[in-house]
């Protein structure tokens, strides 16, 4: 019984001594700001937005200036859509994407952006589409919070 206690007071004086290391309340770490996402996001948009190192994204502005060129494809769900979407826009889901795209149901003729709620689902579908055979597919940088 002595042991245990002397074992579990050498345990609390460890964890005592080491509680009081911990860098929590260091005021050297900053937490990040919208400031600093746009620093960020600023650092890395000549990167994104030049075609010949990033092909297969495209930003908003971008898509916006030139949406006669696009056939947009969002793959949010139908009541997100429906609540807003791009203008001419198609509704279909990773489920359905390729069915849609072979019935005709979404026309083909221009390039393909596929657009999601933040850009990680786009970019499965714009690989998905591209196994398929599918050469000219961007997907929306950010996605609908963009």
């Amino acid at each position: 019984m002595k042991m245990r206690l002397t074992w579990l007071l050498i345990l609390m004086l460890a964890l005592t001594a080491f509680w009081g290391c911990s860098d929590d309340d260091d005021p050297g770490i900053v937490a990040p700001t919208a400031t600093a996402f746009e620093v960020m996001a600023a650092a890395g948009a000549d990167y994104i937005n030049d075609n010949t190192d990033c092909p297969g994204v495209i930003d908003a502005d971008v898509l916006e200036a030139n949406l006669d060129l696009y056939t947009v494809i969002d793959i949010r769900a139908e009541a997100d859509y429906l609540d807003g979407h791009i203008p001419g826009a198609y509704n279909s889901s990773l489920g359905t994407l390729v069915a849609d795209l072979s019935s005709g149901a979404i026309p083909s003729g221009k390039t393909y952006v596929v657009a999601c709620y933040s850009g990680q689902s786009a970019g499965h579908a714009k690989i998905a589409m591209e196994l398929l055979g599918y050469t000219d597919v961007k997907s929306l940088l950010f996605g609908m919070s963009s």
